[in-house]
């Protein structure tokens, strides 16, 4: 009986002993459904744009969009990151979306003739430091080529180009504005 006894307390120390040597699980932190509404889309959506300086039509067709959880040694924190790619004429825009611990949501593309952004923050905080990008404003409406789009936000890069970003809500990006570049969403259509 006593072995018993010794046996049942060994083993039962050693199953301490295990799961106090395993590391903690790190928490996930998940976009915001109002960041995925203006950045997430079926893939088969498109978009065409007009230089209205150039004149020149740029297209973006979504052709990938994928979720993962990313887990970054670097990080006590795993996140939730959308993998996109578009067809732009004959190239590709890779795009990443995803979030940090500080509820801090962000988009970042290149392959656009540039580097495209968006930026969310749930805390309120309109700067997001590791891309130099500010949110400038969140309008109720805006009209671009006589179409009215709702719920745009503005976004500022802050770098040497000083690009504006304007998003819509549902819709995704519907201008770009520069001192060279002024694209202006023609036309779209968000497949279901």
């Amino acid at each position: 009986m006593k072995k018993s006894r010794s046996y049942i307390l060994i083993s039962f120390l050693l199953l301490i002993c295990v799961q106090s040597c395993r590391e903690p699980e790190k928490p996930i932190y998940y976009m915001s459904q109002e960041f995925k509404d203006y950045v997430d889309f079926p893939v088969g959506s498109w978009w065409v744009y007009e230089d209205s300086i150039t004149g020149k039509i740029d297209s973006l067709t979504l052709t990938y969009s994928q979720y993962k959880i990313l887990d970054n040694d670097n990080d006590d924190y795993q996140n939730e990151d959308l993998y996109q790619k578009f067809k732009c004429g004959d190239s590709v825009l890779t795009v990443l979306s995803g979030c940090d611990d500080l509820a801090r949501c962000f988009l970042i593309g290149n392959g656009f003739k540039s580097i495209i952004y968006f930026f969310q923050s749930e805390s309120g905080s309109s700067y997001f430091q590791p891309y130099n990008i500010e949110i400038i404003s969140n309008s109720d409406t805006m009209v671009i080529n006589g179409y009215e789009y709702y719920d745009v936000v503005c976004i500022r890069e802050n770098r040497i180009t000083g690009k504006f970003f304007y998003w819509s809500k549902n819709i995704g990006l519907v201008k770009i504005k520069s001192e060279s570049d002024n694209r202006q969403l023609k036309s779209y259509h968000i497949n279901n």
